[in-house]
């Protein structure tokens, strides 16, 4: 599928042309600029969506696991160790299965 593309006019500072210039090559702007502005606002929705569920759990609903940077980390790690876990239970069965006359 085929994007639209409309032609624009921006206006920034030489020296930071300058320099998209110089790293990125003037054949490239549009595409660099482009790359920036979707991260952004990908960014700016992403913080939208945050706020909008901001408090949604009340204070004492929140898991111990969460409770610190360092708790949480290791809750994730363990997740995942457990779905590696599991993963590694169904390729051996799915290899047993498969052998099996």
């Amino acid at each position: 599928m085929e994007v639209a593309e409309t032609r624009t006019h921006v206006i920034m500072p030489t020296d930071l042309l300058r320099k998209i210039d110089t790293r990125i090559g003037h054949r490239q702007r549009s595409k660099f600029i482009v790359d920036l502005a979707q991260r952004e606002i990908a960014r700016l929705e992403l913080l939208e969506a945050a706020e909008l569920v901001a408090g949604s759990r009340r204070t004492g609903d929140i898991p111990v696991e969460w409770a610190t940077s360092e708790s949480a980390a290791r809750w994730v790690h363990d997740l995942r160790q457990e779905d590696l876990a599991r993963q590694e239970a169904l390729d051996a069965l799915r290899e047993t299965q498969t052998q099996a006359p």
